[in-house]
């Protein structure tokens, strides 16, 4: 099954959208594709923002990708974490 699943990061500052497809019988997470910015607060450089390949970890019961951004002249990276649904 696949849906499109909306992220924030830890501080909220962005949102990132992607599909995640999940393996029904194992409830494991298979591939997350197709993944762009959603929104992101005031004060960051929309584009500054950049997103990593999404990495699936420990057999398919999280995937994450990695968001880079330009806010207020300070770079900062945070982790969006998707989770089987």
């Amino acid at each position: 099954m696949t849906t499109e699943q909306t992220v924030r990061t830890p501080s909220s500052d962005v949102a990132i959208v992607a599909w995640v497809t999940v393996s029904e019988s194992q409830h494991k997470i298979i591939q997350v594709k197709s993944a762009r910015v959603f929104s992101y607060s005031d004060g960051i450089d929309g584009g500054s923002i950049s997103l990593s390949s999404p990495s699936i970890w420990n057999n398919g019961q999280f995937a994450t990708i990695t968001v880079t951004y330009n806010q207020k002249g300070v770079i900062k990276s945070e982790v969006c974490t998707f989770y089987p649904l």
